[in-house]
C-alpha cells in the first residue's frame, strides 16, 4: 500500500510554506498527530464498553496504531530518502585535483534546495533519523511484535524451535 497526498503540496503553497522541508515535516508529524487523535477516541470508548484501559489499548488502539504505521511507512520512508538525492549541474573535471567539480547542486525532489547549503544539511540530518524511525524502526517493531507472539500465532511450534508435543515438527499440520 502506498499513499500518496498529492493535494497536500498544494495546501502547504496556498499556507505559504511551500517546500520539500515543509512537505518532509508534514508527511512525518501527521502520522503521530493522527495516532494521538485515534488513540484517545479509542481509549475514551473504554468506560462505555465495561473494558479496562489495558484491554481497550490492546483490543482497540494498537491495532489502529499498527494500521496507521503500515500505511505511512512507504510515502514517509520514500521522502525521507529523497531528502538525499541531489542533481548536479555544470560540472566539469579538475585536473589540478583529479576530481569532478560542479557548480550548482539541487535537490531532485525540489529544484529550489540548494543542495550546498546549511539549511539542506540540516534536512539531511533530519531525515537521516527518520530513515532510523521509518524505514529501520518499523519493521523492527513489526517484527518485534510477531517474534513476541509468535506462538500464539502459530500454535504448533513449541518455543519457536519447531518442536510439537515433544516431536520433532516433520512440516506437516496434523491431520493433513
Amino acid at each position: 500500500i502506498n499513499i500518496d497526498i498529492t493535494g497536500v503540496g498544494r495546501l502547504l503553497e496556498c499556507s505559504g510554506r511551500s517546500g520539500f522541508a515543509s512537505l518532509l515535516t508534514l508527511y512525518i508529524v501527521a502520522p503521530y498527530g493522527l495516532a494521538a487523535t485515534v488513540g484517545a477516541s479509542l481509549l475514551g470508548w473504554h468506560k462505555c464498553r465495561g473494558l479496562t484501559l489495558r484491554e481497550a489499548a490492546l483490543a482497540h488502539v494498537l491495532p489502529a496504531l499498527l494500521l496507521l504505521l503500515f500505511v505511512s511507512f512507504p510515502p514517509v520512508s520514500m521522502l525521507a530518502f529523497r531528502a538525499f538525492d541531489c542533481e548536479d549541474f555544470d560540472c566539469a573535471f579538475d585536473a589540478a585535483s583529479g576530481e569532478r567539480v560542479c557548480e550548482a547542486s539541487y535537490l531532485r525532489a525540489d529544484f529550489s534546495v540548494d543542495c550546498k547549503t546549511t539549511a539542506h544539511f540540516a534536512m539531511q540530518v533530519y531525515a537521516l533519523v527518520m530513515v532510523f524511525v521509518y524505514p529501520i524502526g518499523v519493521p523492527l517493531v513489526f517484527s518485534l511484535l510477531l517474534w513476541s507472539h509468535r506462538s500464539e500465532l502459530d500454535p504448533l511450534v513449541d518455543g519457536g524451535m519447531g518442536a510439537v508435543e515433544g516431536r520433532v515438527w516433520s512440516g506437516r499440520y496434523p491431520g493433513k
